[in-house]
């Protein structure tokens, strides 16, 4: 991999993730419940991998045709969108719509008491959870083979903006070669990132979103980027962006916000979205900086 200039590698990017999982997360897992409808049973199965309900299948064809027998369709979108229960039923068919319900919450009891429903958290960075220190992560990171500022470098920004930088030029994440670089603050590790190439963005993406799911939200920022975005529920942040031959990576610890060149525009798209509160996270403003 050709290696990126420091000053663009520490504007660039922000944080990212070890695409690892154990066998048992990625195993497949399905379950089936029935509940009273208004003339038959209505049957539910879902399959459940990764942590997420991934496949519905919804028989309701026994009920009353025209009404009930029709709203197989919606009621699975709905709760594979959700991931709950917690939807609207099918107007004039409220009774079917409570049995698709009441079947739907009896599978999701048998996956979470089968471990099949879980969160996959956003803990830290290769390994590393938020917080490390900057002497465990250089003792994991830095061997006697590695050549400083040709394999990995320093930048030292803590005498003005708090924190420390460092690169590490060639390693991979899932599967593929990438620059990595750590961000530590006064209380370890805060963020983390990998930059790689373009060409891997389609591959990379369909990883992420096997591990967590459809982005909470996406767009674009201008003609020649896009972004991808994920939280989980301690305000953990992932960005993944595509923007003029590179894709970075972006991990935030929830409560810090750091703001980069490559990132200033997806923040503020956040900011101004509902259900986002980055406004009220702690601010590390960056952007101006040349190191």
């Amino acid at each position: 991999m050709k290696r990126r200039a420091a000053s663009e590698a520490t504007l660039v990017m922000v944080i990212a993730m070890s695409l690892t999982m154990t066998a048992d997360a990625a195993t497949e897992r399905t379950y089936t419940a029935t509940a009273p409808g208004i003339e038959s049973d209505v049957t539910v199965e879902g399959t459940f991998a990764n942590g997420r309900l991934v496949d519905l299948q919804i028989d309701v064809s026994g009920e009353t045709q025209g009404i009930g027998a029709e709203i197989g369709a919606t009621m699975t979108d709905a709760i594979l969108e959700a991931q709950s229960v917690d939807v609207d039923g099918v107007s004039g068919a409220t009774i079917t719509s409570n049995a698709v319900k009441e079947a739907a919450a009896d599978i999701f009891a048998q996956a979470e008491a089968d471990g099949a429903v879980f969160e996959n958290a956003i803990t830290g960075f290769r390994g590393y959870e938020w917080g490390t220190s900057k002497d465990v992560i250089a003792e994991g990171e830095i061997n006697d083979d590695m050549e400083e500022d040709y394999d990995y470098e320093w930048v030292d920004n803590s005498d003005i903006l708090a924190y420390d930088v460092l690169i590490i030029t060639e390693t991979s994440v899932g599967g593929i070669e990438a620059e990595a670089v750590f961000i530590m603050t006064d209380d370890g590790l805060a963020a983390g990132g990998y930059s790689v190439d373009s060409s891997s963005a389609d591959e990379l993406l369909s990883k992420y979103t096997d591990v967590y799911g459809d982005p909470a939200e996406a767009g674009e920022l201008d003609d020649d980027s896009s972004y991808w975005a994920w939280a989980d529920s301690n305000d953990n942040l992932i960005i993944f962006m595509e923007d003029d031959g590179n894709v970075d990576i972006a991990y935030l610890e929830g409560g810090v916000l750091i703001l980069l060149h490559s990132c200033p525009k997806v923040i503020r798209t956040f900011r101004s979205s509902p259900g986002w509160q980055m406004e009220k996270k702690q601010q590390i403003n960056t952007m101006g900086y040349k190191p």
